[in-house]
């Protein structure tokens, strides 16, 4: 195509009458990291970001469910239905389990269950009033869906992968959908996310560059 000629025709173009998205950075945890002063400082932190990340990030995630576990309960009394995605298992099931607690109809699409089973449970979302939430993992739940019975999506977790969160923002934001999509990042300060949110923002920058990504960050 190269040698040739290729036409690029963006999102935005091709899917006019696609309602907005409107993204949202909460900060679920308060507090604020002091900004580097030197390269030296920086290249330290990287190092020391290398050889504990794992661990940090895994953390993290057990540290945010009672956060993240009561903002959903504010979701929950507005009625509307709601995706809601997550990286590691125990926030999943952390998650699941707390809808079911609730009372709250839901699906659950993670690494677990059988692709040619997904469907049906896309279906079941799609087409019944009292499937309210969808709780999906990042990878798994986050492409080849079409779940645009909800406008509202919520990331209890990162990726450090900008295309994964574009993907799953993507399952509610498309053919089909006739609201604008609101999607919040349920963000911890002084945690891995701070670095992560940093890497994602800074890999879109890049990107946009090339294939015009929306902007990013809070509003």
């Amino acid at each position: 195509m190269k040698a040739t000629v290729m036409i690029r025709r963006l999102k935005n173009d091709v899917l006019s009458e696609l309602p907005v998205k409107c993204r949202q950075q909460l900060e679920v945890v308060k507090g604020k990291i002091k900004a580097c002063q030197s390269k030296e400082e920086v290249d330290s932190l990287k190092f020391t970001e290398k050889n504990l990340i794992n661990k940090i990030y895994t953390d993290s995630a057990e540290a945010k469910i009672p956060t993240v576990l009561d903002y959903l309960g504010t979701v929950m009394e507005a009625g509307c239905k709601f995706l809601v995605f997550a990286h590691h298992q125990s926030m999943i099931d952390s998650i699941y389990q707390f809808l079911l607690k609730k009372k709250v109809g839901c699906i659950r699409i993670d690494g677990s269950i059988p692709t040619v089973a997904r469907q049906a449970y896309v279906t079941e979302f799609q087409e019944k009033d009292s499937i309210k939430a969808a709780v999906l993992s990042i990878k798994a739940g986050g492409v080849g869906l079409t779940l645009t019975a909800a406008s509202t999506v919520i990331f209890a977790e990162l990726s450090w992968t900008p295309g994964d969160l574009i993907q799953a923002e993507d399952r509610a934001h498309r053919i089909g959908q006739v609201s604008s999509v609101n999607i919040y990042y349920l963000l911890a300060n002084d945690t891995v996310d701070d670095i992560i949110w940093d890497v994602v923002q800074s890999k879109l920058e890049n990107l946009g560059q090339v294939i015009s990504i929306p902007s990013w960050g809070a509003s």
